[in-house]
């Protein structure tokens, strides 16, 4: 009994339920879920030790990885790191200029009341 009262509290006169949780809970609940994809996608991204740690060979290996092997006993080609370093922070700078708005609109709102 218990589960048909939480199921008609989301009624709306004229919608079924798969209507009200397309047209209602999916758009109010969309900032949320784009800031935690966001956000697990860049900490993921920054996991140098763990992908260090777990990667043997060369071809599994990812670019921040990678470039911890530029180094050589020559010196250090800043040029090459400058260029990887940009490579790194590309995917991460497209993800977030595309879904600025919803970045915004998911840092604030559990702040705001209304």
């Amino acid at each position: 009994m218990e589960s048909q009262q939480i199921f008609f509290t989301f009624r709306i006169d004229g919608c079924t339920w798969l209507r009200t949780l397309w047209h209602i809970i999916l758009p109010l609940s969309a900032p949320g879920v784009i800031i935690t994809y966001i956000i697990s996608f860049i900490s993921g991204w920054n996991e140098f030790v763990f992908a260090n740690v777990l990667t043997m060979s060369e071809s599994t290996r990812v670019l921040t990885v990678r470039m911890m092997e530029i180094p050589t006993i020559h010196g250090t080609p800043y040029n090459l790191m400058a260029v990887g370093g940009m490579l790194c922070l590309f995917p991460i700078a497209l993800i977030v200029m595309i879904g600025q708005r919803q970045i915004v609109e998911g840092l604030i709102s559990g702040s705001l009341k209304g």
